[in-house]
């Protein structure tokens, strides 16, 4: 490739990089819920999504923030990652009858999913 394309390409790539952080916004320090593929799919009550999070370290303004991510990651793909920046803070997998996790701060434990009580 000649020097001119080099160059039309890179100054293309400096742009479009401006561009989306600018209008899409950088997500840099953002702390965000990934959704992955897994093998099994937990929907969970609002009280285990709070005691799930409390356990792994998460304070009140991140489980009301969050929460409601995570539990729809676990219900719909069955793994999630919560991330903070470029560092993932914690991992929850949905397993059979628990999820399982594990945190940066090097705490891995099963959390049993409690089913809820059938009406009637």
């Amino acid at each position: 490739m000649n020097q001119p394309c080099k160059r039309f390409g890179m100054a293309g790539l400096v742009a479009l990089s401006l561009f989306s952080m600018t209008f899409l916004g950088c997500q840099t320090g953002a702390t965000r819920v990934m959704p992955a593929p897994g093998e099994h799919h937990k929907t969970l009550s609002a009280d285990d999504v709070v005691l799930l999070m409390r356990q792994s370290g998460f304070g009140d303004s991140d489980i009301l923030q969050y929460g409601t991510d995570l539990r729809n990651a676990l219900a719909t793909q069955g793994v999630a990652r919560v991330e903070i920046g470029d560092v993932v803070r914690a991992i929850f997998c949905a397993q059979e009858e628990s999820v399982y996790v594990t945190t940066s701060m090097g705490k891995a434990f099963f959390y049993p999913i409690h089913a809820a009580p059938k009406a009637g």
